[in-house]
């Protein structure tokens, strides 16, 4: 996850630097909130002043872990009207077999009214930077297969 980031540009001041934390624990963090949870509180976070650098570290937060199981299922038979090789395939394939819903990570933008909040369902927006586009999450699929091989 990415640190707390501040997106004010001018003179002086950085672009896209880390925020100041100014909480030494995390209050309010882990809430439930609609659509999600809310990880961090923009009250433990402020703005640097200008030309200066935020004392949050680089990877200083962990977001919410992610759990998806894919699983495939298949059985192979002979066919003896196609030839000696022929054999006849039907396999399953499921994906997100689970049906996980997954949490993204939390908007790290300071400034954002959306800070803090994870929602549920990884999708590739972002107001931070850069943005990063870990996967977009679906529903549980299935995919069925037939193959004939001869």
């Amino acid at each position: 996850m990415l640190a707390p980031s501040t997106a004010f540009a001018g003179t002086g001041e950085i672009l896209n630097q880390r925020a100041d934390r100014v909480a030494a624990v995390a209050s309010g963090a882990g809430s439930d909130s609609a659509g999600g949870r809310q990880l961090l509180n923009a009250a433990d976070f402020a703005v640097p002043g200008p030309g200066q650098l935020g004392n949050t570290g680089r990877n200083a937060f962990r977001g919410p872990g992610l759990y998806n199981l894919d699983i495939s299922l298949g059985r192979s038979f002979p066919v003896k009207y196609v030839g000696d090789s022929g054999r006849l395939t039907v396999r399953v394939d499921a994906f997100n077999f689970l049906n996980h819903a997954n949490l993204n990570n939390p908007d790290a933008l300071l400034g954002s009214s959306t800070f803090g909040l994870a929602v549920f369902g990884r999708r590739e927006r972002t107001s931070g930077f850069p943005a990063v586009t870990p996967l977009n999450e679906t529903a549980r699929q299935l995919q069925f297969i037939l193959r004939l091989s001869f």
